[in-house]
């Protein structure tokens, strides 16, 4: 965890949002191995509706049997964690069931999801009278056009187009379609393309996305086959889901960055806990580590279960996401977008059982703050030093050739949906 150059710079950001169990309805309800595992595909089935739920399933390979195994779960869950941090005991419990879910990361529900995705297309002015035509004329069923108009009229607009379109399928399922440049920008950026489009594969079916990009090649604006294969992917954001520990207990790094961002979270109980972790800058590419059950309790119609011990407790769910730039890295075109690269690269993850190297002090820090704030602010630079010669020993083995194929497998699948109509 040792960073290079200089030491990271840590921001603290709190977040308040607070919320009460008995206002939840779970429909996931976990009281042991087999219903742990169902009610991960039936969450990972609405939360990436991309794949069919029979997809799901098959992504799941079928449990181990063996008597080890199921001690392993046994003795993680029994206690029912939550969101505290792992003791001395608890600590070599999740060390070992974090192990065996890095060690076989698909057949515990660690499926990476493609979460956002943005590419510009090579169109001109000519084409772009025909787009607002299309527009127009609104010959689509399946999807609306929800609202349209300069992007001044966004929210928290940072787009440098001048003019966008939102449709939408259902509640939370938005495709945008940015499109024109200002002459001011025009003239400072010369070979910025005039058309974009973003949106969350994650919360579309495919057959949403092949409806949405059908209408696009039959509405003629352009040659469909030559201008999408050709875009130019500008973002991909990648998640994966953990399932039954939360964020202060995930002991994450990427020795290479320096930006250290935190969040604060107030659970349900009132106690202060860290909510989210971001490594990396945040108008760049990063990686972020959050609490992502606390964040579907804080969505209104979310749509996606929740999972629960019977006793009501939620079942913690940590979410690491990585965004993407090419322009941080190499450019990619969209009929390439499976090359995109692995994003955990450079990820260590170490055993929690380093925790038990901390005094109770500074496992309250870790808590709140998350391990890396504690490591880079708290400690004086002889107990720093003192970690990062242990941080080696601690480290998980994490099956990333398992995850990479399957990142490439999705990425492929959705190139294949967008040009293939």
């Amino acid at each position: 965890m040792k960073k290079l150059n200089n030491e990271p710079t840590v921001k603290v950001i709190n977040k308040t949002a607070t919320y009460t169990t008995n206002t939840l309805t779970p429909t996931n309800v976990v009281t042991n191995t087999t219903s742990l595992r169902l009610a991960i595909a039936k969450y990972q089935s609405n939360s990436y509706k991309l794949l069919s739920n029979q997809q799901h399933i098959n992504f799941s390979a079928e449990l181990s049997k063996s008597s080890c195994t199921k001690r392993i779960h046994n003795a993680w869950f029994s206690s029912q964690p939550t969101d505290e941090l792992a003791d001395k005991c608890s600590a070599l419990a999740l060390h070992d069931y974090q192990q065996l879910i890095f060690s076989d990361p698909l057949a515990y529900g660690l499926l990476p999801i493609i979460d956002n995705i943005a590419f510009t297309l090579d169109v001109s002015d000519k084409q772009l009278k025909k787009l607002k035509r299309a527009l127009k004329v609104k010959d689509f069923t399946k999807f609306k056009l929800k609202k349209s108009g300069p992007t001044f009229n966004l929210k928290n607009n940072q787009e440098r187009y001048s003019d966008f379109a939102m449709f939408s399928f259902d509640k939370g399922k938005l495709i945008m379609l940015y499109w024109g440049l200002s002459e001011p920008i025009r003239a400072a950026r010369p070979t910025q393309r005039l058309m974009k489009i973003s949106f969350n594969p994650a919360r579309f079916t495919s057959e949403e996305i092949i409806c949405f990009f059908t209408w696009l090649k039959e509405s003629k604006i352009f040659n469909y086959r030559k201008v999408i294969r050709n875009a130019n992917v500008t973002r991909i954001d990648t998640a994966l889901d953990l399932f039954g520990f939360h964020l202060c207990n995930l002991i994450i790094d990427k020795p290479q960055v320096k930006d250290v961002t935190y969040v604060q979270n107030v659970s349900c109980a009132g106690e202060v806990v860290v909510g989210t972790v971001k490594l990396g800058s945040p108008t760049n590419s990063n990686l972020t580590a959050y609490d992502k059950q606390h964040k579907l309790v804080g969505v209104n119609e979310s749509g996606i279960p929740l999972i629960a011990y019977k006793d009501g407790e939620l079942l913690a769910i940590t979410r690491i996401e990585r965004k993407y730039k090419p322009a941080d890295g190499k450019s990619i075109t969209l009929v390439n977008l499976d090359s995109a690269p692995y994003f955990l690269k450079d990820v260590i993850i170490y055993s929690p059982t380093i925790l038990r190297e901390l005094t109770s002090k500074e496992r309250a820090v870790v808590r709140t703050n998350g391990f890396a704030d504690w490591l880079f602010v708290q400690c004086s630079d002889e107990r720093r030093a003192f970690i990062n010669e242990l941080l080696p020993r601690y480290t998980l083995y994490v099956n990333h050739e398992s995850i990479y194929s399957a990142q490439n497998k999705q990425l492929a699948y959705l190139k294949s949906l967008i040009i293939n109509v």
